[in-house]
């Protein structure tokens, strides 16, 4: 509050003519009292040299922590019970001998319930299939599926806090985990679809990676490292906001053999979710 009447006092008193001060005389005055929004780190990649703090600064290391938090939440961490996360992911993969399959997946994990909807279209075939769980007014559980375009409503007697809560939650998260590490063995049944599991390489360490300049975008920044392992290399750009966060991820993928894959993954905002 003193600040904004020490611009006002300066002012009444240029426009009231009382000082006979010069141009540099006002701008030595204003630029005292005055903070202009923006940067004035010259390490930061949004450094504006007209701005006079530092309070919206985009360093090195908040990229990074960024980088950090996103791909702790999709390969490790994960929502927490109470979180409401939704991701969707979009990929096209081509095989060595030039066939294409691509795929649309979209799920969402909140306090109120759970999504997933899956769409794969393998060129001779296109599979879609999803749910939607949530509660109804009674408190018992309402399930709504997907399959090939056709959905089936199912009430059951079911209390859904009892049968979703952060017991159940913590549980289902620790089954994929599982799952995930599992290798496989000789009881799977495999069907022939493609994986939707987009994941980003567990060799990608955020802290050692080195980040290409940013590019502004409409919403924030983009940045862009490579990670090369063997015979496989990822091109992996990150879309952050305005607000220094991650909310997309593009990995263009390529192996020796000629078989290559174009991922996004996307962090829904709130109307989406």
């Amino acid at each position: 509050m003193r600040k904004i009447l020490a611009v006002l006092f300066a002012c009444s008193i240029v426009l009231a003519g009382c000082m006979g001060l010069s141009d540099d005389d006002v701008d030595e005055i204003v630029d005292a009292v005055v903070d202009l929004p923006g940067c004035n780190d010259a390490t930061a990649y949004n450094y504006d040299e007209n701005a006079s703090n530092n309070l919206t600064c985009f360093t090195e290391a908040i990229l990074k922590e960024s980088v950090t938090e996103f791909v702790n939440l999709l390969n490790s961490d994960g929502a927490e019970w109470g979180e409401t996360v939704g991701i969707m992911t979009e990929s096209t993969e081509t095989d060595s001998d030039g066939e294409t399959a691509s795929f649309t997946s979209t799920g969402v994990t909140s306090p109120d319930g759970t999504y997933f909807h899956i769409e794969m279209d393998m060129g001779m075939m296109v599979i879609e299939m999803g749910e939607l769980m949530t509660e109804n007014p009674d408190g018992t559980t309402n399930i709504v599926s997907n399959w090939m375009g056709n959905s089936f409503q199912m009430n059951t007697e079911v209390v859904f806090d009892e049968f979703y809560n952060a017991e159940s939650f913590a549980d289902l998260q620790n089954d994929s985990a599982d799952d995930s590490n599992d290798d496989g063995g000789s009881d799977d049944f495999d069907l022939g679809l493609p994986d939707t599991d987009v994941s980003i390489p567990d060799e990608f360490n955020p802290a050692d990676a080195l980040y290409e300049a940013g590019l502004a975008t409409d919403n924030g920044y983009a940045f862009t490292t490579t990670l090369n392992i063997d015979d496989y290399t990822n091109v992996m750009t990150f879309i952050l906001s305005s607000e220094f966060k991650v909310t997309e991820l593009r990995m263009d993928e390529t192996w020796m053999d000629g078989s290559s894959a174009v991922s996004t993954i996307t962090l829904l905002d709130d109307a989406t979710v």
